[in-house]
């Protein structure tokens, strides 16, 4: 099947599975999607739990929705503007991020009237999810145990966020989801104290993960080969099969451009290897 990322959604809204083909989804969950099935269901792999199923879309919404989300959030206060231009916001009201303004305010829409766009004092909102962060997905192949103290802890099957690739052999992260790895952060005004959490993000090694997304400009996908492939061209990847190819182009249902990341060879490649690939 010829399936490729078609665009980016953030649930605003938890949604508890009922049938086995659906997703669980949290408030901020990442979707990659890949169908757009009808007008009330889509398929996606939530970039959480890297399951893939489908999803209300009346519970995310799309990063290409008005501009570009940048950020979700939850309030933490309720806050009562006093000038125009600014938004009306009650406890639990999740609120969709399009533009950071500056350090203490945000624009943005409630998710519940994405149509109605003000100014959000940062104070008052605990973040759930940050839609420019994120640079990739990788899931640990292996447990890791830190030798010193800026390395992350995982287990095997662990799904961990990148934010930084520092290196050809590091990157910086966090475990997707863990709340152990979270630190508290105190924020001071209007006589009060508001406590939000931040992840921890600490060195993983790229010998213990396998990506699973890449989310780098240029990059559409990331997929494994099933199959080998010999060139029959000057123009065409070599490919052994557990390949990682970074597609940088769909040229036809036959044919995409993409980098091997184990020989590094650009080129064409040829899709008949990746029969069943979920990127």
């Amino acid at each position: 099947a010829d399936e490729r990322p078609l665009v980016t959604c953030f649930a605003v809204a938890p949604w508890d599975a009922t049938e086995d083909d659906e997703l669980t989804l949290c408030v901020g969950d990442r979707l990659t999607v890949y169908r757009k099935d009808n007008e009330s269901w889509w398929s996606a792999r939530n970039e959480r739990t890297l399951e893939r199923a489908l999803f209300p879309v009346s519970h995310a919404v799309e990063s290409r929705t008005a501009a570009p989300v940048v950020a979700l959030g939850v309030a933490t206060s309720p806050w009562v503007p006093e000038d125009e231009g600014k938004l009306f916001m009650s406890v639990g009201d999740v609120v969709v991020f399009f533009e950071k303004c500056n350090e203490h305010w945000w624009r943005g829409s409630l998710a519940r009237a994405l149509d109605a766009p003000g100014l959000v004092p940062t104070l008052h909102v605990q973040l759930v999810a940050e839609g420019d962060g994120r640079v990739a997905t990788c899931r640990a192949i292996e447990s890791w145990t830190p030798t010193a103290d800026d390395e992350l802890e995982f287990a095997a099957g662990d799904v961990l966020v990148i934010v930084e690739k520092a290196n050809e052999h590091w990157w910086c992260g966090y475990r997707e989801r863990a709340l152990e790895d979270m630190q508290q952060r105190a924020h001071v005004g209007d006589g009060a104290v508001f406590l939000s959490w931040v992840p921890a993000i600490k060195m993983i090694p790229l010998t213990a993960v396998e990506i699973v997304a890449d989310f780098t400009p240029g990059i559409l996908a990331v997929m494994a080969a099933t199959a080998a492939w010999e060139p029959r061209d000057i123009d065409e990847v070599a490919l052994a099969v557990g390949d990682k190819v970074r597609v940088l182009e769909w040229s036809n249902e036959h044919w995409a451009t993409g980098i091997n990341e184990r020989t590094g060879q650009s080129g064409l490649v040829a899709m008949a290897c990746f029969p069943q690939h979920t990127l």
